[in-house]
């Protein structure tokens, strides 16, 4: 057993692939708890993967059956290990759960979003009828999410639950630990200078006079609606005499998007293609203003877009609403906030800042300010070592 203070095992089970959110905190975390003297490991459910797409590891990535090998041979890289499941879907559900068994030791669950929520939006119906139509065989579930009979039980059964921010811990069970901690993000950001990065621009093809917003990151089922709006506020601005580019990079669900949306995206998007993670921060320092759009409710309430730790720690101006972490920001001071994030509202936000340099200026400085007081992934580190040390040394396996 483990003596508290002592080097611990530890193993993370992610829930998809590598490239997306969960990945990237999933990464920064090991490192910074390898820093702390851990052995940490990565176990992904697929292969396909770019073992430096965040930068360099300094943890080992682990294949299920050399996970499982290792736990029957009573290996010493495995002994006593936390298995930490990277949110309670059912792939890491399954996998976590089955590791912690058989090495008869505990585990822990990450929650990083409204998973009921999601499955409501996924199914469109009330989560508790949901249920019942899942009890009565009427629907059949999908293992990229969160099963409605098994997740809740999965998290009773945890040594503890870490979430990403507060308001998920509602959906902790009670007597069940749980933590609360803030994903940061790659030094890079808080190295970016006030100028934007010409190279890059000019290798997109954007005149040194336009006015550039970046956005990195997918359109899904969750935030199409928000998407859409951002894209129609870019022909709306333009239309307004302060025409803007916005980068892009990520997956984009077109049919969830109205034909209005596509065309400003063609008119007005420069597609940046696949952008590697540690790649960002060029991408980032070409913009002059940063939007992450959305709205007060039961989505955003319970998700800490990893965008914003970036995008505030870039020194560039940021347009988001107050919800999650932006509740506490202060609207003028650190951000500009949207009220409903509709086009015409993100254009107003946004020709704000093109209008008023010294506001862009105070904004971005005090945002960077905020990134670097709140966001440390050695501060996250230390916070989860003493989580597990607690927890996870006096529950039962």
């Amino acid at each position: 057993m483990c003596e508290r203070g002592g080097s611990v095992n530890i193993v993370f089970v992610n829930y998809s692939l590598y490239g997306g959110c969960s990945g990237v905190h999933i990464h920064f975390l090991a490192n910074a708890l390898q820093d702390r003297g851990h052995r940490c490991y990565v176990i992904l459910p697929v292969e396909e993967y770019e073992p430096d797409y965040f930068g360099t590891p300094r943890y080992s990535f682990l294949a299920v059956e050399e996970a499982v090998a290792l736990l029957r041979r009573d290996s010493p890289l495995l002994r006593d290990a936390v298995f930490h499941a990277w949110t309670p879907r059912e792939i890491p559900r399954k996998l976590a759960g089955s590791l912690a068994q058989l090495a008869g030791r505990p585990y822990f669950v990450h929650l990083e979003d409204n998973e009921e929520y999601i499955l409501e939006s996924l199914h469109h119906m009330p989560y508790a009828s949901l249920v019942q139509e899942v009890k009565a065989g009427r629907i059949a579930c999908n293992d990229a999410f969160s099963h409605p009979l098994y997740y809740r039980e999965f998290l009773r059964g945890a040594a503890g639950v870490t979430c990403i921010i507060k308001a998920l811990t509602r959906f902790v069970p009670s007597g069940v630990p749980s933590l609360v901690f803030w994903p940061s993000c790659e030094d890079a950001f808080f190295r970016i200078p006030a100028e934007p990065n010409w190279k890059v621009r000019h290798q997109l093809g954007l005149r040194d006079d336009e006015t550039v917003l970046a956005y990195p990151g997918a359109v899904h089922v969750a935030n199409a609606r928000f998407m859409d709006e951002f894209f129609r506020a870019l022909s709306l601005l333009a239309e307004q005499g302060h025409p803007v580019r916005l980068i892009r990079c990520g997956f984009d669900c077109d049919a969830l998007l109205s034909r209005e949306a596509l065309e400003a995206r063609s008119r007005w998007c420069i597609q940046a293609g696949h952008v590697v993670a540690r790649e960002l921060p060029h991408i980032v320092g070409a913009a002059n203003i940063l939007v992450q759009p959305g709205v007060p409710g039961p989505f955003d309430d319970c998700r800490f877009p990893s965008k914003l730790t970036f995008f505030l720690a870039s020194g560039r101006p940021v347009v988001t609403a107050p919800t999650n972490i932006g509740k506490l920001l202060r609207d003028g001071e650190h951000c500009l906030y949207l009220h409903d994030s509709s086009a015409a509202d993100i254009a107003a936000q946004v020709r704000r800042l093109m209008e008023d340099r010294a506001l862009a200026r105070r904004i971005g400085e005090n945002g960077r300010a905020f990134a670097r007081e709140h966001f440390n992934w050695g501060r996250a580190a230390a916070a989860v070592e003493a989580f597990y040390l607690k927890w996870g040394f006096s529950h039962a396996g």
